[in-house]
């Protein structure tokens, strides 16, 4: 909760402080842009929330300076937060039982490599998913 919050605060100040600058400066180039994050912005916030790739504190300054709603930055982080501070949480548990190099090939610490990895590979399956569930198109 407090995660959200913090995400939250510095979201709002990026929106408030540059966010309308930035908006007004770069109308032109920004309109597919924010009817993309308009249409889709839960997906992409989602996604880049799941892959530990992305420091969280860029990824809440860039999303104030965009037109996503607010209400969707908020759900999003906070369900977008959950499975990586899971799997983080876990892997710093196994990792803190580490006392030789033989260890690093324990079962715990494996499984933690193993969910950090499947978590960075999330978005690409569901994306996959997605894909070939959909209903195809017929050619004319």
């Amino acid at each position: 909760m407090s995660a959200t919050l913090g995400a939250l605060l510095a979201f709002l100040a990026a929106r408030f402080v540059i966010g309308s600058w930035v908006q007004e400066r770069y109308a032109a180039r920004l309109v597919k842009f924010n009817a993309e994050m308009r249409r889709s912005g839960q997906r992409y916030l989602l996604t880049v929330r799941l892959v530990p790739v992305f420091p969280f504190f860029l990824i809440n300054l860039l999303a104030g300076l965009t037109k996503i709603d607010t209400w969707t930055f908020v759900w999003t982080t906070f369900v977008g937060i959950i499975p990586g501070s899971a799997v983080l949480a876990f892997a710093g548990r196994e990792l803190g039982s580490i006392e030789r190099a033989a260890d690093l090939f324990s079962p715990g610490v494996m499984l933690a490599f193993g969910l950090l990895i499947a978590l960075s590979l999330l978005p690409l399956v569901r994306e996959w998913w997605v894909r070939s569930t959909a209903p195809t198109r017929k050619r004319r």
